[in-house]
């Protein structure tokens, strides 16, 4: 976790500093205070970005004058990731509940935020809702196969995936992986194409 931290920082002040070259007016500013870092950096034309690094995690947002926004809160605790632009957007650490997967999920299994999203672009929607469970992955694999219909299996090292349709068209899948310690993750999927509804 935190090499990507310092991977995305890396890139957000490469960005902006790469922008602010091409630039007359931009401005690029650097603070440095005991356990805090600050930059921000404007290219003068739409481009900016505001980057914070202290002691409770990272704080990144950026916006492009193509009017594309990105905004990044990271710490020990969480990863929060909310992005849009003309194309579509993406946001994790949501609450997807039961009606957005159209599944219901495996009874006593828990939430693991950071894997739970909504995307969406010209094309379709995503949510995505990944939880855990101290059950084995065979037994979390026959539940779901009982909930699906017709559902097709795909079997790969310790990961299972299971695909199928809703009765309105929109296309599910189950990934069931066994993890160390003994658990088992389980990430469900829903995909709504746009243009067939």
């Amino acid at each position: 976790m935190k090499f990507s931290i310092c991977l995305l920082s890396v890139a957000a002040v490469g960005i902006m500093v790469a922008g602010c070259e091409k630039h007359h007016e931009s401005k690029a500013e650097l603070n440095l205070n005991s356990g805090e870092m600050e930059f921000k950096a404007d290219s003068g034309d739409g481009n900016k970005t505001d980057m914070k690094l202290d002691s409770k995690g990272l704080s990144i947002n950026a916006e492009s004058k193509e009017g594309s926004h990105v905004n990044l809160d990271a710490s020990e605790e969480k990863l929060k990731v909310k992005a849009n632009d003309k194309n579509g957007s993406f946001e994790n650490n949501l609450d997807i509940t039961e009606s957005d997967v159209k599944l219901d999920y495996y009874p006593g299994s828990v939430a693991l935020k950071i894997a739970c999203l909504r995307a969406s672009n010209k094309d379709e929607d995503v949510w995505v809702a990944t939880r855990t469970t101290s059950d084995s992955a065979s037994k979390v694999i026959d539940f779901y196969a009982s909930k699906l219909e017709n559902p097709h299996k795909k079997v790969e090292d310790n990961k299972t995936e299971l695909t199928a349709k809703t009765s309105d068209g929109d296309d599910l899948t189950v990934g069931v992986e066994s993890k160390e310690g003994g658990k088992t993750t389980v990430s469900l999927a829903r995909r709504v194409k746009k243009n067939s509804k």
